[in-house]
């Protein structure tokens, strides 16, 4: 029989398990916030992202209306002793919330404060609101973030580019190869309930886009690779301004990038992107002057494998490229049009 030490050490082992065990940052973070939340019982956890202009509520887990919180989270919907610990974080200066504020004894207010720290800068913080926390307690809830930390870390080194901080391509293969799969089972149900007519819609529509920065190797030969990769951090810049959290952005090699975006239709998908396409335009790049940006993209839904929605994306891309720069184009609408080839039955798409 388990004892009640034995049952709390695997419980431990498997909230462990359950942060090492991500491998998107973005849902790390929650798992982190629920972990807490399930293994020590606090009153209240919330996690928040920093990184916008606006303040962002990744995860709020709350023991007494847990079932009544909405699903779009808000500050207000954050009890008054959080939002008070927030506030007091905020006016701290700058070096001072950077420092590690995890608490080793229970808080005055009871509240933690736990930095969310990522590419050594604070993205996020984590607040936990507890009643009767003791030392131990605190403790491990700082343990727990300290592994988060080193797992991002892990994770960064690995999965990220060190020059933007974006994705690379270690996982792009994997994350379309799931969106593919998603695709295939939703139309084996389409074809399975025929009779009831069901539409085909945005929520169920992914897109993947590669973007490339036009005449990037003049702005390195006229300027050197310094201003290059300037360019290159703010290009990653404005595509964390233009897109949504839940969207993906890769540094997919040189000055291409690739985002995948997610649940939407495809009007908006093409919306999003020039966005995107006339934010770079407008931008006033110092040194540099005007760069513009040229975009293909494509539906995920019943290519054969990954590289070939690659491809698609590619061949749309590269029509853009050759037909004046600095505008977006669909492989669909390119290929309907007989503006690009049509793939050969039977061969194997190469790009």
């Amino acid at each position: 029989m388990e004892n009640s030490k034995q049952r709390a050490n695997l419980h431990l082992v498997d909230s462990i398990v359950a942060i090492t065990e991500q491998r998107n940052i973005e849902t790390l973070e929650a798992v982190l916030a629920e972990t807490i939340f399930s293994l020590l019982h606090p009153r209240e956890v919330v996690m928040l992202d920093l990184r916008e202009s606006e303040t962002i509520v990744v995860a709020l887990f709350r023991g007494d209306d847990a079932q009544g919180l909405p699903f779009e989270l808000k500050l207000e919907h954050c009890s008054a002793e959080v939002l008070a610990a927030f506030t007091n974080y905020l006016a701290l200066p700058e070096k001072q919330r950077e420092a590690e504020l995890t608490p080793s004894l229970p808080a005055a207010d009871g509240c933690g404060i736990f930095p969310i720290i990522t590419r050594s800068k604070v993205e996020g913080v984590m607040i936990v609101l507890a009643d009767h926390f003791d030392s131990a307690d605190w403790r491990l809830a700082s343990g727990l973030a300290l592994i988060h930390r080193n797992f991002v870390q892990v994770l960064n080194e690995k999965d990220h580019d060190r020059l933007t901080g974006l994705r690379n391509r270690t996982l792009l293969e994997d994350q379309i190869l799931r969106r593919l799969t998603i695709a295939r089972r939703r139309q084996v149900k389409r074809k399975q309930h025929t009779d009831e007519r069901r539409q085909h819609t945005g929520a169920e529509q992914n897109w993947l886009a590669m973007i490339d920065i036009d005449n990037f190797k003049t702005i390195n030969d006229r300027f050197g690779h310094i201003y290059g990769d300037e360019v290159l951090l703010l290009i990653a810049s404005l595509m964390h301004k233009c897109f949504r959290r839940i969207d993906q952005f890769y540094r997919y090699g040189g000055e291409e990038f690739i985002v995948l975006i997610q649940g939407v239709d495809k009007a908006t998908a093409h919306r999003v992107l020039e966005r995107f396409r006339k934010s770079v335009e407008n931008f006033e790049f110092p040194q540099v002057g005007p760069v513009s940006v040229s975009i293909g993209y494509v539906e995920i839904m019943d290519q054969n494998q990954p590289t070939t929605v690659i491809g698609h994306a590619d061949q749309a891309l590269y029509y853009a490229k050759r037909n004046g720069r600095n505008q977006v184009a669909f492989y669909s609408e390119l290929l309907a049009a007989g503006k690009i080839p049509a793939p050969r039955v039977g061969s194997v798409e190469l790009f």
